[in-house]
């Protein structure tokens, strides 16, 4: 969405109309165009109103784009002492969850279990780190019933954890880390003594 107005996946013209007290920001469905000679009003996807602020003096023309967060950049146009702004945002979860369906329906019928197994690991720590600890638990078991990795149980070790039984996260933790020696960068290796002392005082 731009301002607020939903817009279709594409490329577009941008025209602004400046006034006094207001501007009036345009995507147009026309891209590519030389300036603005030849616009055509019809073919405007969508028109907003913004306030010009004064701002900081600003020699040449410059757009920026301030991420926000996830899902909300701020588009800034800035020249002399004006500035416009206004947000742009997407659906960020809805957009990765349809991609991560796509992926997961491919991974189980994929007879390359280790790349399978990835995609269920990237499934489970997505759905882990954003709290969601069943379906997280689910596609762990589907990412180690393809194959057992340092990854693997140290992510089980992060789940039970999490689901406050310290008990079973700890023989996963010790788990990874066998695996995980001489294969792993030493670097892991102690991030891994650092979440296991961690823990053990939190007791």
């Amino acid at each position: 969405k731009v301002a607020g107005q939903p817009v279709p996946k594409g490329t577009y013209a941008l025209f602004v109309l400046p006034r006094k007290d207001r501007w009036t920001v345009i995507l147009n469905k026309v891209p590519k165009q030389w300036g603005a000679y030849f616009h055509k009003p019809e073919a405007d996807l969508l028109r907003f109103e913004v306030d010009p602020q004064t701002a900081p003096h600003q020699e040449r023309l410059a757009y920026t784009i301030d991420v926000r967060d996830r899902a909300t950049a701020i588009v800034s146009l800035a020249w002399e002492k004006l500035r416009i702004a206004f947000p742009v945002t997407a659906d960020v979860e809805g957009i990765y969850q349809a991609h991560l369906k796509e992926e997961l329906a491919k991974a189980e019928v994929n007879p390359d279990a280790k790349a399978a197994g990835a995609t269920f690991f990237v499934a489970a720590k997505y759905h882990i780190e954003g709290g969601r600890l069943a379906d997280g638990e689910a596609f762990l078991a589907k990412a180690a019933a393809r194959g057992e990795t340092f990854r693997t149980c140290e992510w089980t070790a992060r789940l039970k954890q999490k689901q406050g039984k310290l008990a079973e996260a700890l023989p996963f933790l010790a788990r990874a880390r066998e695996l995980a020696t001489g294969v792993a960068p030493k670097e892991y290796l102690a991030g891994l003594d650092a979440l296991k002392a961690e823990w053990t005082q939190s007791r």
